[in-house]
């Protein structure tokens, strides 16, 4: 009897072994938010109250882990093939960074036991038959990175001791910095555009010319690469384009003129339409700025309008594989429904007949110094409502009398040679 038991109990670990499911099954892990110079370590406890060290809670990771599904009870040896570099590949760029893993780099969660990845490891696999391990990083983050993103491998081999059965998969760490290379101001702005008016974002002064509404706003086009040789020279080719859109399909004419485009390093205009040839400076960065100009139709409709700018940035002479930059910029403008008048207009204030206080309405066709004033029957000076510069635009202004008398009253208008008069009832 005890013989047929022994014989039952192999034959029926044995069918358990050729029908149970073993796998090894990964997770990639990754480190974010990190910042030049600086030297981190991912605890490979998925537990731990500070995942990443050192930490100003903006850095945050998860580590790597594997899930070992197997008969309950049997032995495996774990041994990991590991990076010693994480590769980054980012235009000009494939600096390395390096990583490490020390003796608590791995972590064995069902024991909650750290061990040194380098090592081999054996682990029985408890009553679920499910075995779940980390493995946290070292990587010192270079002090001016050339990449925002960094990539490696980590393989894992699992070898069953009781059947000699292997399994084997890998995982990937990625790393993303903050970091000072590439784009500063991806886009360019020119918010608060009036209809039927033509505007020129100016690439040097930052300027929006003209302003009509005083509303009138932009930002230029910013461009900055900060991870190059020193002293090498880069050629740059623009896409440029005849038009923005919105969502509508609806188009807008823009366009560059031959001073357009800044070298902010050597403080030098060139044409976009044209090929440009940079010299990096003594930090081996490449900044330029990019201004536009667009027609606004008096039958654009409000809203935003965007266009595309791709360019190509040419390493010159070959130095790192002749490698390139290709990128698209951006322009949006925003077109709003302050519409500038075709002439001086005065109109009737509001209520006439009033009691104390009044609006009055005018129209001014661009910025002008402007004088509003209110006179008696006698013709005598009572108030100055307006007085100095004043935007285009749609203008109102409240006039209170109530410390005047009933009776008629003019106000008038002048604007440069325009002058016009109306009458308004005070009625108490």
């Amino acid at each position: 009897m005890k013989k047929l038991f022994v014989v039952l109990a192999i034959m029926l670990f044995s069918c358990w072994g050729l029908t149970f499911p073993q796998v090894l099954h990964s997770e990639n892990g990754s480190m974010n938010n990190l910042t030049a110079n600086i030297t981190y370590t991912l605890d490979p406890n998925p537990n731990s109250a500070q995942p990443i060290i050192p930490s100003d809670n903006s850095e945050f990771g998860t580590p790597i882990k594997f899930t070992l599904r197997s008969i309950p009870g049997s032995r495996w040896r774990i041994s990991f093939n590991l990076p010693s570099t994480l590769k980054g590949n980012y235009y000009f760029s494939d600096q390395p960074v390096n990583c490490s893993f020390n003796d608590t780099s791995a972590f064995y969660e069902e024991e909650q036991k750290f061990w040194n990845p380098h090592n081999t490891n054996i682990i029985t696999t408890d009553t679920s038959g499910t075995m779940h391990f980390y493995l946290g990083m070292t990587i010192l983050i270079p002090s001016v990175p050339c990449v925002s993103e960094y990539n490696g491998n980590v393989l894992c081999t699992a070898q069953n001791l009781d059947t000699s059965l292997t399994l084997i998969d890998s995982a990937q760490y990625s790393t993303a910095l903050i970091s000072n290379w590439g784009l500063l101001f991806p886009t360019g702005h020119l918010w608060d555009l009036s209809r039927g008016q033509t505007y020129t974002l100016n690439v040097e002064s930052h300027e929006v010319y003209p302003i009509l509404t005083g509303k009138e706003k932009g930002e230029v086009l910013s461009y900055s690469y900060n991870c190059l040789e020193p002293g090498a020279k880069l050629s740059i080719t623009f896409n440029l384009p005849t038009s923005l859109f919105n969502v509508l399909g609806d188009s807008i004419p823009c366009s560059f003129s031959s001073q357009s485009a800044y070298d902010k390093e050597m403080g030098t205009k060139w044409n976009p339409h044209n090929g440009y040839i940079f010299t990096t400076s003594n930090s081996g960065s490449v900044k330029f700025d990019l201004g536009i100009t667009v027609s606004v139709p008096e039958s654009a409709h409000v809203g935003d309008y965007v266009a595309t700018i791709p360019f190509v940035l040419t390493y010159v002479g070959n130095k790192i594989n002749a490698k390139q930059a290709v990128e698209d910029l951006e322009f949006d403008i925003r077109v709003t429904d302050f519409d500038i008048p075709k002439k001086y207009s005065l109109y009737q204030n509001y209520p006439n007949p009033f009691n104390a206080f009044t609006i009055i309405r005018y129209d001014l066709p661009e910025p002008v110094t402007t004088s509003l004033k209110v006179y008696d029957l006698l013709c005598r000076e009572i108030s100055t409502l307006v007085s100095g510069f004043k935007h285009a635009g749609e203008q109102s202004i409240e006039w209170n009398a109530s410390n005047l008398p009933s009776g008629v009253y003019y106000y008038r208008l002048q604007v440069g040679s325009y002058i016009e008069t109306k009458k308004l009832i005070l009625m108490k």
